[in-house]
């Protein structure tokens, strides 16, 4: 977080060390070639692409029939498309879940309450004909938000972690959330929410560096911890002049601070 001291006006904030993610897109086929017979009639569906140029596309569907009075008594699997062939039927591809307790605390009763937890330990994962592997990928899933089981799915890879919360499984594969790894990185306000400029009052501007997805809540992110401590990037603030005619009054402030 930098703290920032106000001039006038309204201000817009860009940053020099973005790397432009607009004219590097690529045209994703998500299409999935077979399926196996899921438990559940409604199985959700997520696809990751990993490197800049998406050429690894590994997609996950998460199969699970829950029971509201025993939770974590169902058997909840996700299928991988561990080799990217786009064959979901395969042997080696349904992964079973890691149960896990956490609490919950709340602010009337004991406290908390407990809540289920699935973790998926995927593994490694890869191309079609000996592409790149990427190792390290893992999901968890978290209990019913609403309808919805927000999900939290992570890549670590030579020390570097790429992540995303929250993202919601879609309910067909067309509709599926696109999430890339290992990817082109930009920069964007933290958790994609525009700050409040105060025109007389200190403020916080938190940034975060990832790879733009496809869908609510697909934003990759990077632990700030992975980058080089020498790397620090520039935010330049522009306010527009009270005056007409006036050019505008321009501030550059070196973001070195992590959290």
């Amino acid at each position: 977080m930098t703290k920032l001291r106000a001039l006038i006006g309204l201000a817009i904030c860009v940053s020099s060390a973005a790397v432009a993610w607009a004219g590097d897109e690529v045209k994703i086929d998500g299409s999935i070639k077979k399926e196996p017979a899921y438990q559940s009639s409604h199985p959700r569906y997520c696809l990751l692409t990993f490197g800049r140029e998406a050429k690894t596309r590994i997609w996950l569907v998460f199969d699970s029939v829950p029971d509201p009075l025993r939770p974590g008594g169902a058997k909840d699997y996700l299928y991988v498309d561990r080799n990217g062939n786009g064959d979901l039927d395969e042997p080696g591809k349904r992964v079973e879940a890691v149960i896990h307790k956490q609490q919950i605390y709340v602010s009337f009763g004991k406290g908390y309450y407990e809540e289920t937890l699935l973790e998926f330990d995927v593994g490694a994962v890869g191309g079609p004909a000996g592409r790149e592997k990427y190792q390290g990928l893992k999901v968890w899933v978290s209990w019913y938000r609403g309808q919805e089981r927000p999900c939290r799915v992570s890549f670590m890879s030579e020390g570097r972690e790429e992540s995303v919360s929250g993202v919601i499984f879609s309910k067909k594969p067309q509709d599926a959330p696109i999430l890339r790894f290992d990817g082109s990185m930009t920069m964007r306000f933290a958790l994609g929410m525009i700050h409040a400029f105060s025109l007389t009052e200190e403020f916080l501007l938190q940034t975060e560096v990832g790879s733009i997805g496809s869908g609510p809540d697909s934003f990759v992110f990077m632990r700030n911890d992975t980058f080089p401590k020498d790397l620090h990037p520039v935010a330049e603030i522009e306010w527009p002049n009270r005056e007409a005619g006036k050019a505008a009054i321009k501030q550059s402030v070196t973001l070195d601070h992590r959290c």
